[in-house]
């Protein structure tokens, strides 16, 4: 009996296991057809089981049955309910309540209803969440078409921006110019902290006003400002993170080394991975202020950014901070801005003018797990023997660098508008840019043990200034039912 029993249950859980139906689909949006990078798809009856669309739109996603309702959701979009299907193509439609929104494009601002080019736009509530490296995550997978992605683990490195896809002129990697408060930057400019929204333009219309610095899309960053009459108000915000690696390679142990390897065995047991990670901490914090009167504002902001990384000595620190005072006269006809940036940076550098040297990690992937790290006497370890074969450790180790950039900016702003539909507005700002750096490497390092080179050191400086001044004039005029704009 008990043996039937224990049949029955094994058919039972055979039988569920059988009755698992994969669907797979594309959603895309229900005007432009463009794929939407990162839509939830979630069966309704237990919500716990979804996936998110790919960097194409597509998803896969085992159900019980093709009976079950899945629910298809966005921001930006209406969510919708359907009957699970082999294969799917799902189109999600613009939320229409969003269509009141104010969205920042090339030649200033519009309804959201208004806009006939492919604009997007990501207001602070709908960023991401948690610890980011940049303003660049901040609207990672919420827009169509948009790809951004952290190529490394270095915490100096930039996260890479995608706009259009593969069929981008110049190459599928060319990006799109970024501009902060309409002035040229990149996602490092401003703290992630001090951003109120972030508008894409992805098609040549919205663009146009750029010209051929426009060609790739643009990316208008808003930061945040002080509104209307209100008391001094200090906010802060900070947060500590780790990271690790997900998954290491499946490699020979010592063990198995050994066993397939007799003749190379050392004796030794070395997890050179290992060797050369850590568990990094990183935190950030932040403070920002804001205040003023009807007619004069202000906002700063100031961020301080500590990150470790998860191999030894890649190391990064960062203060920014921002100052803006903005003066409206003549019954509010006159604005005047003005405003102040600044960045200064710091890295740790194991290679000449850079930050980490990534060759030893793969130095260390190939490395004998059977050879020591050092020699009995305390020296490095090296078998000069094989071709650019380096102990990983010593790489690391034996070298002393840094990198220091500074970054200042200043902002004048004036907008005079003579009449209700016409603006005339001049922007100008002045940058700078300095970077100096130095490396060294001791007598210990291979460059010296291998090359013959008796001690290396390198020093060198940069410096760039930039200057800007545009002058636009706008008018913004109707006729019936009919709205147009003249820049």
């Amino acid at each position: 009996m008990k043996k039937l029993i224990h049949l029955l249950l094994m058919l039972a859980v055979s039988l569920t296991a059988y009755s698992q139906q994969r669907i797979s689909g594309q959603v895309v949006d229900s005007k432009t057809g463009e794929p939407i990078i990162g839509a939830t798809v979630l069966l309704k009856s237990k919500p716990s089981i979804g996936t998110a669309t790919d960097l194409e739109g597509n998803f896969l996603l085992s159900v019980p049955s093709l009976n079950e309702i899945i629910k298809v959701s966005y921001v930006g979009y209406n969510p919708i309910e359907l009957k699970a299907e082999g294969k799917m193509l799902i189109k999600l439609m613009e939320d229409s309540k969003a269509l009141d929104e104010v969205v920042v494009i090339g030649y200033g601002i519009q309804r959201k209803a208004d806009v006939t080019s492919s604009v997007a736009s990501v207001k602070s509530e709908n960023f991401v969440k948690g610890a980011v490296k940049d303003v660049g995550q901040l609207i990672q997978g919420k827009v169509a078409g948009l790809a951004i992605t952290n190529p490394s683990g270095d915490p100096t490195g930039n996260t890479q921006i995608r706009l259009r896809g593969t069929s981008t002129i110049g190459g599928a990697n060319t990006a799109p110019l970024i501009l902060i408060d309409g002035i040229p930057g990149d996602f490092n400019t401003v703290a992630p902290e001090d951003v109120e929204s972030i508008d894409v333009l992805k098609d040549g219309s919205a663009a146009a006003i750029y010209g051929t610095r426009g060609t790739n899309g643009v990316i208008l960053i808003t930061t945040k400002q002080a509104k209307g009459a209100e008391i001094f108000k200090v906010d802060y915000s900070g947060y500590v993170s780790t990271s690790h690696i997900s998954k290491k390679h499946d490699m020979l142990d010592a063990a198995g080394f050994a066993a397939l390897y007799p003749d190379y065995d050392y004796g030794y047991d070395t997890d050179w991975v290992d060797e050369i990670t850590r568990t990094p901490i990183s935190h950030v914090h932040n403070i920002s202020m804001s205040g003023g009167t009807g007619r004069s504002n202000y906002v700063a902001n100031v961020n301080y950014a500590s990150r470790q990384g998860i191999m030894k000595r890649s190391n990064f620190e960062t203060f920014r901070g921002r100052i803006e005072v903005t003066q409206r006269m003549f019954d509010d006809k006159v604005r005047l801005r003005f405003g102040l940036l600044g960045r200064s940076d710091w890295r740790e550098s194991t290679v000449n003018g850079g930050s980490f040297r990534g060759v030893a990690y793969s130095q260390a992937t190939r490395r004998n797990p059977t050879e020591p790290v050092k020699n009995e006497d305390g020296t490095w370890y090296e078998n000069l023997s094989k071709f650019e074969y380096e102990n990983p450790v010593a790489l690391l180790t034996e070298c002393d660098g840094d990198v220091k950039n500074t970054h200042y900016q200043y902002i004048a702003g004036l907008t005079y508008n003579p009449i209700r539909d016409l603006t005339l507005q001049a922007n100008y700002s002045y940058s700078r840019f300095l970077s100096n750096r130095g490396y060294s490497e001791t007598l210990n390092h291979i460059s010296a043990r291998r090359d013959g080179y008796n001690g290396w050191s390198s020093i060198g400086s940069s410096i760039a200034i930039e200057k800007l001044l545009e002058i636009t004039a706008q008018y913004n005029g109707s006729f019936g039912r009919n709205k147009f704009t003249r820049v």
